[in-house]
């Protein structure tokens, strides 16, 4: 066989190789802008606040002074603050009293308001007048409710004399001194110290020359002391009692006596009952009691005493003394003790226990002067025809034993 003929062989087809591309250049991103950012505001700062200073209130001075029937302006001064503000005042009683029945001045109280920048107020006290006869008068002045500064203060009220207003007045009293006449004497001693007694019945006694005691007892008596220094009770029943010359005690207990002390310093009381009792010559003490006694003085310096109920006091000549106590005050003038001639510069006022020209007050009624206790205003004696500012430096201390 023939011997095949080998295929010739087909080369392949070169593949050409694939060209590896060339990287162009990587583009640059254009970048994304960054956007501007908001600016922050820069924050305002809060201002810190100025601190407001405080309020300190002080009065302007450290006393004050007014008249009584006057008016204190009272001025406060703040210092420290600007703003608005208030602050509280008050009157406080120091010697004197906004009470009572104779105040010496009206309470003032409330708050002084300041404006803005206002640097200065005030409030005003009403001092108030009266008839009584004292020393100058202090009302503490006091701030509260807010700051206040060191300088406290006070208010003094002086006093002031009334001033006298002319007006029409009564006339004065004018009432004669009784004159005992003497009766009969039934019974009679001369001479020596006798001790006497009446009867049940109505005696005439007459204790002659001596120092004598009588004692009237009951009855309707006539008791005579005549000379000497005597002591003669006419106890009850309507007595007529003549001490004569000496220094003689009288007592004439109850019912409505008649006594005469006549000559020398005697010492006469009329007791209970409405009793006329007469010093006459000498220096007495004439002392009423209850009842309605009719008191003459006469001659000489007297004291005088009408005690309780409604007595007319007569001092006579001389320097005499009426005498006033607080167991004598009664409720209302026509209760009072009348003291019916008092002289200005001669006699005087005497006050007794306790009692002081402090503790009085003194009206006017129908141009005559009505002495009054300040604290509860009982009436202790009218002095007919007499002011107010003419009994000033007529009242004396005066602590006398009576009978």
């Amino acid at each position: 066989p023939p011997t095949p003929t080998p295929p010739t062989p087909t080369p392949p087809t070169p593949t050409p190789p694939t060209p590896t591309p060339t990287p162009g250049p990587t583009p640059t991103p254009t970048p994304t802008p960054t956007p501007t950012p908001t600016p922050t505001p820069t924050p305002t700062p809060t201002p810190t606040p100025t601190p407001t200073p405080a309020s300190i209130f002080q009065f302007d001075q450290a006393s004050y002074t007014v008249n009584e029937g006057g008016v204190a302006t009272i001025n406060v001064l703040r210092t420290g603050g600007t703003g608005a503000a208030s602050i509280n005042y008050a009157t406080v009683d120091d010697s004197a009293s906004a009470a009572g029945t104779a105040p010496d001045y009206t309470v003032a109280a409330g708050a002084l308001n300041f404006a803005p920048g206002q640097n200065s107020a005030s409030f005003t006290v009403t001092a108030l007048s009266d008839l009584i006869l004292e020393s100058p008068e202090t009302v503490d002045l006091v701030l509260s409710g807010g700051t206040v500064g060191s300088n406290p203060s006070i208010l003094t009220i002086n006093d002031v004399p009334p001033t006298p207003t002319p007006e029409t007045c009564p006339s004065p009293i004018s009432i004669p001194m009784p004159v005992l006449e003497p009766g009969p004497i039934a019974f009679l001693e001369n001479s020596g110290d006798d001790l006497l007694f009446g009867t049940s019945g109505q005696d005439s006694i007459n204790g002659g020359r001596g120092n004598d005691t009588v004692f009237g007892l009951n009855g309707a008596d006539s008791l005579f002391g005549s000379d000497g220094d005597d002591r003669i009770f006419g106890n009850p029943g309507n007595d007529t009692i003549d001490g004569a010359a000496g220094d003689d005690v009288v007592f004439g207990g109850k019912d409505n006596d008649f006594i005469v002390g006549r000559d020398g310093d005697d010492r006469l009381r009329g007791d209970r009952a409405n009793d006329t009792v007469t010093g006459d010559n000498g220096n007495d003490v004439l002392f009423g009691g209850k009842g309605l006694d009719l008191l003459f003085g006469g001659e000489g310096n007297d004291t005088i005493s009408g005690d309780l109920a409604q007595d007319t006091l007569i001092g006579g000549a001389g320097s005499d003394l009426f005498l006033l106590g607080q167991n004598g005050a009664v409720a209302d003038v026509a209760s009072a003790d009348l003291i019916a001639d008092f002289q200005v510069g001669i006699d005087s006022i005497g006050l007794s226990g306790d009692l002081t020209a402090a503790n009085l007050r003194l009206e006017t009624v129908d141009c005559s002067t009505v002495i009054r206790l300040a604290d509860s205003g009982q009436v202790l004696a009218v002095v007919h025809l007499v002011k107010p500012e003419e009994l000033l430096g007529n009242f004396v201390t005066a602590n006398i034993t009576l009978i």
